[in-house]
């Protein structure tokens, strides 16, 4: 229990080292004999009984027992080695004997380093961290090392000399003076144990890690809770509040499982051991505030700031040296007082307010005090107690406070929400209401969209039979002539005949062939316009077919000008063409493309005709993979506010009852369904529409 206590105290500011408790030093000597006599609580330490000697360099022979060590420089411990005797990598030996109390028992070696080292017993390798070498490349320096490193035992001879020898390297140097300016490169710790020591203490270790692993496992399943609860339900201010005090009570028992566990890379181990004081008063400064948000109570705003100000000072003080790092603890109980005045402002204010359940608040941060206490007295003290308590008051007093502020929570949410079930049940009957009412309501807008669309269709072959009108009218007016004029050399013919005169009869026979031919292609050509508007008429459900683009839109451009010139013969628009002639046959549906065409270039010819000089363009062009078709007048453009609705449904700029909306919406969708785009840019002066086609 005493090892993970003495992390408590540490928690609360009461300074004791977790590892290592030194003892005086003894007067320097040679050899030294170790008993019973010069054995702390935790084991015989002999990183504190001189003469450590010391050389800086590298030579494999250093490790060798009968090595002659005389010329090297001796220090009482090896945290007494000057900085500038190091220079990145060196020796320590160290000669000791045992007496009869020692002999032939079962020791344990515990070692531990900050950089990579090799640690040798008479000449034998028993331990290597990391790889030691003068060559920055070379050097390996594995993670923050465990706290106990458990080697096999080791039976020492009573009188025998021995010799500890540890090839110890740590190149970058400048990081950690960075970090911490009092960083002393050389930090080794080496002791012994007998058997029932050392058993001990692997059980109080064991104690510690479960408690830890436990907590933390608790911790994050309440931090995943409310986190996932306040991404859920945003209004619920508590939640984050909660995750958030977990959060932070979190992090030292998580920090320090890792710790333990070697999980931690080195420079970030430097980092982190450099803001642990930090990491530890965070939590307890936070209370307060995250307290009265999540009860819902005012306090002064100074409390916001009280955690930063605190701890920005607390790492000021640490990194600039001003004070050792034994006393920069005496301010946390000043951080602690600060804190339990904002938590008695926060009750005070609480209980004012008559909050339901806001006893639980008070139970969680009474009874974390009363659990350490009690810890401290009935394990340290009265050393009662047994494996499964220690660990219980253990995890009890990370858990305590996030217990009780997430029941609390809890039970906030359930009341909040209690009375759902009926809301929920009101709400479902507005909703069917509401359903049927939308219903209906979209039943007939699909009826009058049905109706629009089929308008939009009329209107674009009202214009397509207009000008096929006109367009046949040409035709039809060839055919008539021609018969007419067929008729009248039939009755010559039959005059000629009735004279016998044969050469004649060749002669008006051959111009009545001419012509019925004549009739024949006139009337081929009127049967193609016949169909062409029939083809349109059926639009939708056409197939795709391989179709010359140029011939396609040759055709509706004369189909839209006699439309035009059949509603108002006093329309007249110039139109050119410029057709690219190496343009491929596409696969599409000709009297679809056919129908966006048409729109375009009736708008085209509308939107030109109030214009000198009216002019509509269609033109055609191959780029690497598609093909362009653009549609362009010299009218007045379509103005910035409309350019991003010209092709939403039933945007019209036409006046009432002369435009749907659905032309430009019907041939973007047209050329969309054939894997396409249709694009507008418009200036005063010009408008172009393009139509890509792959």
């Amino acid at each position: 229990m005493k090892n993970y206590i003495s992390f408590f105290i540490l928690f609360f500011f009461v300074v004791k080292s977790p590892l290592f408790a030194q003892v005086e030093d003894s007067s320097y000597r040679d050899i030294l004999i170790l008993s019973d006599s010069l054995q702390t609580e935790d084991g015989i330490e002999l990183v504190y009984f001189g003469s450590w000697k010391y050389k800086p360099g590298d030579d494999s022979t250093w490790a060798n027992p009968n090595f002659d060590d005389a010329d090297w420089q001796s220090f009482s411990t090896p945290s007494a080695i000057p900085d500038s005797l190091f220079s990145g990598i060196g020796w320590l030996r160290y000669r000791f004997k045992v007496d009869s109390t020692l002999s032939q028992k079962s020791l344990y070696f515990n070692y531990r380093t900050f950089g990579a080292s090799c640690l040798f017993l008479n000449g034998k390798k028993i331990a290597q961290f990391g790889n030691p070498s003068s060559n920055p490349n070379e050097e390996y320096i594995p993670g923050t090392n465990k706290l106990f490193e458990r080697f096999s035992p080791i039976n020492l001879n009573q009188n025998d000399e021995y010799v500890i020898a540890i090839r110890y390297s740590i190149q970058d140097i400048a990081f950690h003076k960075m970090i911490d300016p009092s960083f002393h490169p050389i930090q080794v710790s080496i002791a012994i144990y007998d058997y029932d020591s050392f058993g001990l203490i692997i059980q109080e270790i064991n104690q510690f890690i479960n408690g830890m692993l436990i907590s933390v496992v608790f911790l994050f399943l309440v931090m995943l809770l409310h986190l996932s609860l306040h991404i859920r339900f945003k209004e619920e201010k508590g939640n984050f509040w909660v995750f958030l005090i977990s959060f932070f009570l979190f992090l030292p028992p998580f920090y320090y499982l890792t710790n333990l566990w070697g999980f931690i890379p080195l420079k970030l181990g430097v980092i982190l051991t450099f803001f642990d004081i930090a990491l530890f008063m965070i939590p307890i400064l936070i209370t307060p505030l995250c307290i009265s948000k999540l009860v819902d109570v005012h306090i002064h705003r100074i409390w916001s700031y009280i955690p930063v100000i605190i701890t920005a000072l607390v790492l000021f003080i640490s990194y600039s040296g001003i004070m050792p790092e034994s006393e920069i603890t005496l301010m946390v109980p000043l951080a602690l007082l600060i804190t339990v005045v904002g938590i008695i402002q926060v009750i005070i204010k609480g209980k004012k307010r008559n909050q339901r359940y806001f006893w639980l608040i008070i139970v969680s941060m009474v009874s974390y005090p009363i659990i350490f206490t009690v810890g401290i007295f009935i394990f340290d003290i009265l050393s009662l107690g047994t494996y499964v308590m220690e660990i219980v008051t253990l995890v009890l007093i990370f858990t305590a406070l996030p217990s009780g502020f997430s029941v609390y929570q809890t039970l906030r949410f359930f009341d909040a929400h209690g009375n759902l079930e009926n809301e929920v049940k009101d709400r479902t009957s507005e909703l069917e209401h509401a359903y049927i009412r939308i219903e209906s309501s979209l039943s007939n807008l699909k009826s009058t969209q049905t109706q629009l669309i089929q308008a939009e269709k009329m209107a674009s072959l009202g214009e397509l039979t207009a000008g096929i009108a006109h367009e046949i009218q040409n035709p039809l007016n060839f055919v008539n002539n021609f018969s007419e004029l067929s008729t009248e050399l039939i009755d010559e013919l039959n005059e000629e005949v009735d004279k016998g005169d044969l050469e004649e009869v060749r002669f008006i026979s051959s111009d009545i062939k001419k012509n019925l031919e004549k009739i024949t292609h006139h009337g081929k050509r009127a049967d193609s316009i016949v169909k062409g508007m029939l083809a349109h008429s059926r639009s939708g459900k056409g197939e795709k077919e391989l179709t010359n683009i140029n011939e396609l839109a040759d055709e509706y451009l004369k189909l839209s000008y006699h439309g035009m010139r059949a509603k108002n013969n006093t329309f007249n628009t110039e139109f050119k063409t410029d057709f690219d002639a190496d343009l491929p046959k596409i696969n599409v549906i000709p009297q679809d493309i056919g129908r966006v065409l048409l729109n375009l270039i009736n708008n085209a010819f509308q939107a030109s005709a109030g214009v000198v000089s009216p002019l509509v363009q269609v033109s055609t062009k191959r780029m690497e993979s598609v093909i362009e078709i653009s549609v362009s007048d010299n009218g007045p453009g379509i103005p910035d506010n409309i350019k991003d609705k010209i092709f939403q449904p039933f945007f019209t700029t036409k006046p009432t009852g002369q435009g749907t909306g659905l032309g430009l919406s019907l041939s973007y969708d047209i050329v969309k369904a054939h894997g396409g785009s249709l694009e507008a840019k418009s200036m005063p002066g010009e408008t172009v529409f393009t139509i890509s086609l792959s």
